[in-house]
């Protein structure tokens, strides 16, 4: 079977809070998420660093992740400026390595992150808030900047001169 979410690893450490390695049984909400996720049942998803906000149906989530001590930070910048250029948004998985041999965790303690939502749960972790982190987790899987960038780095750099955005390239060019 085909990963579908985290498979990178990027996506990976943020799909750990999802889906914890420490569990005593198995979370009955987990497959109703991922269904929720993969069919697109979102209005809107906006990231912005240490926020999350997402509609999922009709159910207004919002997720505060903590930022990276300064430390963490540094040494996140110091890493990101010794990449070589990348497409826009990607990272290699040898950075997370790097950082994960640091002692820096990509994503946080799944007990750190804050999740508020609408709907009448009464746990934290409700079956909207989990659709909406593996949302999450698909996005980093594909633009896996937005990982550091939710915990608070500022991912620059130079872009590889090879890498032209797909709106650009003309298909009647292209084709021709």
């Amino acid at each position: 079977m085909n990963a579908e979410f985290g498979v990178t690893a990027w996506g990976h450490a943020w799909l750990r809070i999802a889906e914890p390695t420490r569990v005593t049984r198995p979370n009955s909400l987990l497959p109703k998420a991922r269904k929720l996720s993969r069919d697109n049942n979102f209005a809107d998803l906006t990231v912005i660093p240490g926020q999350l906000t997402a509609t999922v149906g009709e159910q207004q989530v919002h997720l505060t992740v903590p930022q990276w001590p300064t430390e963490s930070l540094t040494l996140v910048s110091t890493l990101l400026a010794d990449l070589p250029p990348t497409a826009p948004g990607d990272l290699p998985d040898t950075l997370a390595t790097a950082l994960r041999q640091a002692g820096v965790d990509i994503a946080p303690a799944p007990e750190s992150l804050v999740a508020q939502c609408d709907c009448r749960a009464r746990s934290s972790y409700c079956v909207h808030v989990l659709a909406t982190l593996y949302l999450l987790v698909q996005a980093v899987d594909e633009r896996p900047a937005l990982a550091v960038e939710l915990r608070g780095a500022v991912v620059t750099g130079p872009a590889d001169a090879d890498w032209v955005p797909l709106g650009e390239v003309s298909v009647a060019g292209f084709y021709g």
